[in-house]
C-alpha cells in the first residue's frame, strides 16, 4: 500500500468506528512539536468515506497535525469494510496501551454487539 500526500481539506474527520471518536485528545504537546520539528513519521490510515477521507488509524496524528494548520499529511488510503475499520482501529488502540476504563468497556461493547 502506497503512502500519498493527502489535503487536510479531504479528510472529514474521525471514523465513527473509532472507539475514542468524541473523547478530547489530551497530551498532545509533545506529538505537535515533533511534527512541528521532523514532520509526521507514521502515515495515517484513512478510507474513502462519502466526498473525502476518514481517519481509521492516527486520530492523535490527525489532530496534532490540524492544530498546526498543515496543509497535508502523509497517508496509506485503503479501501476497507465497516468490520476491517473497526479491528483496524481497535487495534492501533489496543497497541498503543492508552486506552481509558470507559473506553476499553466501549471496545468491548462494540465488539459484542457487532460481531455476537
Amino acid at each position: 500500500m502506497e503512502i500519498e500526500t493527502v489535503s487536510m481539506d479531504e479528510i472529514n474527520g474521525v471514523s465513527d468506528l473509532n472507539i475514542r471518536k468524541g473523547d478530547p485528545v489530551q497530551n498532545l504537546e509533545n506529538l505537535r512539536q515533533s511534527i512541528a520539528d521532523i514532520g509526521i513519521q507514521q502515515p495515517l490510515l484513512l478510507r474513502e468515506k462519502d466526498d473525502g477521507y476518514s481517519v481509521v488509524a492516527g486520530r492523535r496524528r490527525y489532530t496534532a497535525a490540524k492544530e498546526l494548520h498543515r496543509d497535508t499529511v502523509p497517508a496509506r488510503v485503503k479501501d476497507i469494510s465497516d468490520d476491517e475499520a473497526f479491528k483496524l482501529s481497535a487495534t492501533e488502540n489496543i497497541q498503543s496501551e492508552s486506552l481509558t476504563t470507559p473506553q476499553k468497556k466501549r471496545l468491548v461493547q462494540h465488539s459484542l454487539d457487532r460481531y455476537s
